[in-house]
């Protein structure tokens, strides 16, 4: 079944509605959805209802014949801090793959290497996001948070993913149900932000012997502590 997620404050206890453009031109025009068809409405809080189509015109409402909570989502809440890369189309990439994955929270991270200090598109990406989540069957839709400056954020039992084989690796330095996840820039982290870093408690891991791009290195991780 088809699945859109909507606004809260579009869900009752019987029926949604959908008011959102492209969602109904969506239904109406690509899936060419007619009253009775079935589909599956989320929240973003991580239920899902399984809805039946009364109507569509400018606004569609449905009532909701089965609540149920989605099993999509992954046991481990992770946060991945990805130093933006030069060109934002590879970022828009991480967005993607990594909320197919599971990613709960991405956070732009801005080191002394990065090339870019904004966030341009927020707009295109939280679309991004959205229609990642919705065709990996996932419960909710990944916050994406500001750019912040590596040394606001980076603390104890923070994980630096390290290049070649600095640290254990990343399978085993890992544990617990919430994880920070650090991936640096092209370039790679500075021995200062590696000091920095050492000094919070912050914990060293590795994805092998080889040197992989900062995008190619988030979406990795993050398959190898949610898959």
């Amino acid at each position: 079944m088809q699945r859109f997620f909507l606004e809260p404050q579009n869900s009752g206890s019987d029926t949604v509605s959908i008011d959102d453009r492209e969602t109904i031109e969506q239904m109406r025009r690509v899936l060419r959805m007619q009253p009775g068809a079935k589909f599956i409405a989320l929240d973003n809080s991580g239920d899902e209802f399984v809805c039946e189509l009364q109507e569509i015109g400018k606004v569609a409402h449905a009532k909701i014949v089965e609540r149920r909570k989605n099993t999509a989502e992954p046991d481990v809440e992770l946060t991945l801090y990805q130093a933006l890369p030069k060109k934002i189309a590879l970022f828009e990439m991480v967005l993607q793959k990594a909320t197919e994955i599971g990613v709960a929270k991405f956070v732009p991270l801005i080191t002394r290497r990065t090339e870019r200090g904004e966030l341009p598109k927020r707009e295109r990406m939280q679309k991004i996001l959205k229609e990642a989540a919705e065709q990996s069957e996932r419960g909710k839709i990944p916050e994406l948070s500001e750019p912040v400056e590596f040394e606001d954020v980076i603390k104890k039992d923070s994980i630096i993913l390290a290049e070649r084989s600095q640290g254990e690796r990343l399978e085993r330095a890992a544990s617990g149900t919430k994880i920070d996840l650090f991936v640096g820039p092209e370039g790679g982290f500075t021995q200062e932000e590696l000091s920095l870093a050492q000094e919070r408690g912050a914990l060293f891991a590795s994805l092998g012997p080889r040197i992989l791009r900062t995008e190619t290195a988030g979406i990795v991780a993050s398959g190898i502590l949610l898959l």
